[in-house]
């Protein structure tokens, strides 16, 4: 089983996918063309794993970030009180 689905799954998909190539005409070259502008299985995972990286970082940075705003929040709240001005809702 690869990627979830099974060997029969696979040759049915296959199978499909060379019927509607077949009806709409196209060629195993011009197949070959469009293929060849797709990245690498490499290079996907490569990116991949380099947004993945970037997405781990920015949810790791998110506690100190909103500690950070209710700090200055509060820091703000208590400078508008001792000026006396009305609160920026």
């Amino acid at each position: 089983m690869a990627n979830g689905l099974s060997d029969e799954q696979l040759e049915a998909l296959g199978e499909l996918m060379r019927q509607v190539l077949r009806d709409e005409g196209v060629t195993k070259e011009e197949l070959r063309e469009a293929i060849s502008h797709l990245p690498t299985k490499e290079e996907f995972f490569s990116k991949m794993d380099e947004l993945m990286t970037e997405v781990k970082k920015i949810g790791e940075e998110q506690p100190v970030q909103a500690h950070q705003i209710a700090r200055n929040s509060d820091r703000l709240d208590r400078v508008e009180k001792r000026l006396k001005l009305p609160a920026f809702e």
